[in-house]
């Protein structure tokens, strides 16, 4: 610590437990200095949890919207974790205060939010310090993969396969609670996955250009009783519901139970889907998500001029083929990565570290701002266009609409379009 603060004044937006893991993983040396100071929650007795739980013993100020929290709160820092569809307006407001901001993601719902976000960054009269929880980038798993890529290992990427499992537990997690509803949510392109579009242009170090996507609905469909699984219409009232972050105390002070079926769910959308994805640098991609799988998992392949990977993120566990410099031979390399199961396969603490760190003015490993949010948030965002069009979407005109130009990756410079 650099000794010339005594504290850091924190404000929570959406006191659940997303919020609650962040604060589960202050690095020991900063505890004594970072304060939660203000929150916003509907649900009273969230806020009552997390003032109990985090507010050491003082005051914690609840305010009754972000507007007023933002406007009247001494803070120095902010984590906004309410549904999807608040995100934008309340990182807006956090932005022009010129707060250090942990803003989970998708960072916003439609391209006009994401156009705001943008401008409002640019004109913010102190540059705000966004951190965007895309936690997967801070996996030692994922890390690895790019350490991989990065060293040249693999030669030039000519093609990415990637695909996320949602097992019992994140079926029921999505169709159980404010999820289920587009309007909250975003669709579940939107929701779920621009994770893995945010993993893919990491990866690649490119941009998407165009993007052609097929989705379906057509087993969580109105079915007689006999025609449905039964692990998906099992009440959850245990006490500890599936998004528990590792934390069984936090899931505890936080659960609510889960109603609904995925049987009955209100809307179309898909519970599974096939996406195409057009990199600027040449690479092609694919990507598939399925809901109801035996297990939650994701899993990776790159192909390359040198060389081909093959990762699991269960299974912590990435090979590399690379062939003979002669004829038709290969060597191949297992690399074991040491993570935890629990709390996004070790993603977490490195994530909220690198927030704190940013919040008391220290050196800190953000590997996602708001750029990166925005970019998976408008490819997802094209693939859920392209679903219900059934044509290819231009992801280069929907960027040109947000940003004027093509942002360029750290260290490099494009052009205009």
């Amino acid at each position: 610590m650099t000794g010339r603060r005594n504290s850091f004044n924190i404000g929570v937006i959406g006191a659940g437990k997303r919020a609650a893991s962040y604060f589960t993983h202050i690095p020991s040396d900063l505890k004594p200095v970072i304060r939660l100071a203000a929150l916003v929650d509907p649900n009273e007795r969230n806020r009552a949890s997390f003032a109990s739980l985090f507010g050491s013993g003082s005051v914690v100020d609840e305010y009754s919207d972000p507007d007023r929290m933002l406007a009247q709160a001494d803070l120095d820092g902010v984590i906004l974790a309410p549904p999807n569809l608040y995100h934008a307006n309340a990182a807006e407001l956090a932005m022009a205060r010129g707060l250090h901001i942990l803003l989970e993601k998708p960072v916003a719902i439609t391209v006009d939010e994401c156009r705001r976000l943008w401008q409002a960054s640019q004109s913010s009269p102190r540059r705000a310090s966004v951190t965007v929880g895309f936690v997967l980038r801070y996996t030692p798993f994922y890390s690895k993969v790019k350490e991989l890529i990065s060293s040249g290992t693999l030669g030039s990427i000519l093609a990415v396969d990637a695909d996320e499992n949602l097992g019992t537990d994140l079926t029921n997690l999505f169709h159980k609670g404010w999820r289920r509803d587009d309007s909250l949510a975003g669709g579940f392109m939107v929701e779920k996955c621009c994770h893995d579009f945010d993993i893919l242009n990491w990866l690649t170090d490119a941009h998407v250009d165009r993007v052609f996507s097929m989705a379906k609905r057509t087993h969580f469909v109105p079915r007689p009783l006999g025609g449905r699984r039964s692990r998906f219409d099992l009440p959850v009232d245990r006490g500890v519901d599936d998004a528990d972050f590792g934390n069984r105390e936090i899931s505890e002070a936080f659960f609510t139970p889960s109603k609904g079926s995925p049987y009955d769910f209100p809307t179309s959308s898909p519970d599974h889907q096939a996406v195409v994805l057009e990199f600027d640098q040449g690479t092609l991609g694919s990507f598939m998500a399925c809901m109801g799988q035996p297990r939650t998992n994701r899993r990776v392949r790159i192909f390359g001029t040198d060389g081909s990977l093959e990762g699991d993120i269960a299974e912590s566990k990435i090979v590399v083929h690379k062939p003979h410099s002669r004829g038709n031979g290969w060597e191949v390399s297992v690399h074991h990565v040491d993570a935890e199961a629990g709390n996004h396969h070790g993603g977490d603490a490195v994530l909220a570290e690198a927030f704190w760190r940013r919040v008391a003015d220290q050196p800190g490993e953000g590997k996602a701002g708001l750029q990166e949010g925005i970019e998976a948030v408008l490819v997802a965002l094209a693939t859920q266009e392209s679903s219900t069009s059934h044509q290819p979407v231009d992801v280069r005109a929907i960027r040109q609409h947000v940003f004027g130009v093509v942002p360029a990756p750290a260290g490099e410079e494009r052009e205009t379009l």
